[in-house]
Parts: C-alpha cells; structure tokens; sequence
C-alpha cells in the first residue's frame, strides 16, 4: 500500500524562497523511496525549481494522506488542528502556536520560540536547497579554485536600488557577483572567468566571501568553504543569524540601517584578508548534504 505525504508550504510575499527549495528536496527524496507518494501542497506551481514538471501539486492534502509535513512557520492552532482531522501533522521549524498542538516537531533551524535545550532541534536531518543541490549533480569531481571574491544573493524582487546598495558593498579593487532571482550582475569579473556557464553551486564553491540576510543561503555558502556575512532586512533575521554565529555566520552586521555601506564593506574585506580559502570539490559538498537529506528521509518515514 502507498503512503502518501502531502507537504504544505509557500513562497513569495512573506515568505522567501528556502521554504519550498528544502522542501521540494525533501519531496523528491520521499517521492524516490519505495511505496512512498510525496505531493507539494499549493496553489501555484514553484516553476523556478529545476525539473518543476516532475513535482505532483496539489491545492491541498488529500483525504489519503498518512502525513502531512508543515513548513511555514508560524502555524495557528486552528490551522493545525484542522490538518489533524485528515492525518497526523509533523511542523517544521514552527514559532506559531499550532507547534504545540502538531503531532511531531522538527527543527532544521535554531527557533527563538524553542528556547535553549530545544529536544525537537535535528542539525542531522539539515536540508539545503533543491536548486543547490540539482546543481551540485551536474558538476562533477574536479578541483574549483575560489577565484570571486565575493558572492552576494539580495533575494528575489529586488529594486535597483538594493542593487546599488550590494554593489557598494564590494571592496575596492575586488570582483563580486550580485545574484537576484534568477538574474546576475558582475562587479569586474574578468571574462575568462565564464561567469555566464557557472551554475549557483558552482558561484559558491568559487567564492570567497558571501553576504546575504539570514536563511537557506547563508547555509549553503558556509557548506561551499565561504566566509558569510549576514546583512538583514529585519531585526527578526538578524536575532536568528546571532543564533548561528560561529557555527554558519562568521559576521553579523545586523539590519541594513543599522550600518552604511563603507562600514558593511569594511567588515567584507576583514573577513576576506583574515581568512585562507581552500580549493573545493563539488562530490565531496554534495555527500554531505546528501547524508543529511537522507537522514531527514528516514525521520520522516519513521513517522508513517
């Protein structure tokens, strides 16, 4: 008999991204293993995700489910309580009042609302990205040498303005490269480096400093041997990157308005001339993440 496992979560609007890319991961990885059926629950379709046509979406979970997986953060009781009605409920990451209520809890990130001792808190079962790690299988085993110095992502819908702010943020006499969705701008990337052929795993693995708000990103960057600055939009975001400095973020420099340009620029060159980066392997990023992909495979499938 089939198991079936619906996964709810969004993107766009108050949401970013990192919520559908880790859980379209975790859906295809489900969706592989035997007697498993694993369906994304949204409206619309995530068509930025490679191989989109691949994933079964649904307007909601269906009334076959043995599981429903949860990841939007901030859950409602009455909202939980009505997926109970259809089947046991796992939360993800949850700082709602539904988490209380949820039949399984499972935090992939450090949760404010969790407290310290967080017994739900799984680093084990990390997921990264869908599109970081279908990116990571198209490259192959040869060495990547870190020849950008700095690797920005302002996130998706961004204004010309937050463009221009980015681009301040590069050192003098350095080269970067800003990406925003789908789209990239080079800050003096010389042409041998054939920027356009770079898949985003392979933009990492040749970066040396990262700066980016808090979120999936940061996490990928730090995996690819980047020194990571965290520049948040949010005082939200901010108090998680403290969460993790050290650990995932080398600096945190707060929100954007709490620093100008020339001084988040400072604190990019200190982390680029205080650290030696060492040449990465692509194989050798992608085993580890996938060790944890499948580990979060067998908690989920431990629940059904």
């Amino acid at each position: 008999m089939t198991r079936v496992i619906s996964i709810i979560t969004d993107w766009g609007g108050f949401y970013g991204s990192g919520h559908v890319q880790r859980m379209a991961l975790l859906c295809r990885a489900l969706d592989e293993a035997p007697g498993v059926s694993a369906v994304l629950v949204n409206e619309k379709s995530p068509d930025f995700l490679a191989g989109a046509a691949a994933f079964t979406v649904s307007s909601g979970p269906g009334a076959r489910s043995d599981l429903i997986i949860r990841d939007m953060r901030d859950s409602s009781s009455e909202q939980v309580a009505s997926l109970r009605k259809i089947a046991p409920v796992l939360v993800i990451d949850d700082i709602g009042p539904g988490r209380n209520t949820a039949d399984f809890v499972l935090d992939l990130l450090p949760n404010p609302a969790a407290g310290s001792g967080n017994a739900d808190y799984r680093e084990d079962c990390y997921l990264y990205g869908h599109n970081f790690i279908d990116s990571l299988r198209s490259l192959g085993d040869e060495v990547l040498e870190k020849t950008i110095d700095v690797a920005m992502y302002a996130g998706a819908g961004v204004t010309d303005a937050d463009i221009g702010f980015f681009r301040a943020l590069v050192p003098e006499g350095k080269n970067a490269v800003i990406m925003a969705g789908p789209a990239r701008h080079a800050v003096n990337i010389p042409p041998r480096f054939f920027l356009e052929t770079m898949n985003y795993a392979e933009v990492l693995l040749r970066s040396r400093v990262f700066i980016s708000h808090f979120g999936l990103s940061l996490y990928e960057a730090r995996l690819c041997g980047c020194a990571v600055l965290a520049v948040n939009p949010t005082p939200y975001h901010s108090r998680l990157a403290e969460m993790v400095l050290g650990s995932i973020v080398n600096i945190n420099a707060g929100t954007r308005s709490e620093k100008d340009e020339s001084g988040i620029r400072g604190l990019c060159r200190d982390l680029m001339e205080g650290h030696d980066f060492s040449e990465t392997v692509p194989g050798e990023i992608l085993e580890h993440a996938e060790r944890k992909l499948y580990a979060c495979r067998e908690y989920v499938l431990s629940l059904v």
